[in-house]
């Protein structure tokens, strides 16, 4: 799967998306653009991103849609929660075991996008129906995802960014960011029934402006 098709997987042509492109070198520039995704999926810009990843700059991807009319990363700047995700590192062949043995079960929907970012590193990925979960409740869930199969507990916010898959992950010495498997089934909120069903699962609301993220996450520190 290219660069291109990732994103028009998760995008409609009409909502804006978050780019963000990571130097690997030190006199490198950090690139930062929210775009029509029709803008981002064009020849021009696709041809520009395969520059900057040549030029040994790492491509990251916010998940959700931005609200039209703002260009900043805070969470009041997203315009829905479409996508909930796991951010794998070192063992996620055990952990990617544990989310197909419970999708299996039915306790979670089969993932959107599983991918590689790096031998024994992974990103699992899953499309929400539209209205189908509130940014408190989409975050809630991801907090209880990294807790439950070992994720990145940086990334289990809204506003983060993920590895876009189609470009190298020159932070792990070139290796292609490529889709293991893809299904275009969009899942419901209710779906993740072993998640919700935990006792004392609340969501927990963010003040607007906070930032997300943290000092442990680098390219969240790149915004600001």
């Amino acid at each position: 799967m290219t660069a291109r098709d990732y994103l028009l997987s998760l995008f409609e042509p009409h909502e804006r998306v978050a780019v963000l492109a990571v130097p690997r070198r030190p006199e490198g520039r950090f690139h930062q653009r929210v775009w029509p995704v029709e803008k981002a999926a064009s020849g021009p810009v696709q041809a520009w991103l395969r520059h900057l990843n040549a030029s040994r700059r790492d491509l990251f991807l916010g998940p959700n849609p931005v609200r039209p009319g703002r260009l900043g990363r805070t969470r009041d700047c997203l315009a829905a929660a479409r996508r909930l995700w796991l951010d794998l590192d070192d063992g996620s062949d055990r952990a990617l075991r544990r989310v197909v043995e419970d999708a299996s079960a039915g306790e979670l929907p089969p993932p959107t996008h599983v991918v590689r970012t790096a031998p024994g590193r992974s990103q699992v990925v899953w499309t929400l129906e539209a209205g189908g979960l509130d940014l408190d409740s989409s975050e809630a869930l991801l907090r209880e995802l990294a807790a439950r199969y070992g994720g990145d507990p940086s990334s289990a916010n809204v506003a983060t960014e993920l590895r876009w898959p189609g470009f190298r992950n020159w932070k792990r010495g070139g290796c292609p960011v490529v889709v293991l498997r893809s299904t275009d089934r969009a899942a419901r909120g209710a779906e993740f029934r072993s998640l919700r069903r935990r006792r004392g699962w609340r969501p927990r609301p963010r003040r607007g402006g906070e930032r997300l993220g943290g000092a442990a996450r680098d390219a969240s520190r790149d915004w600001r």
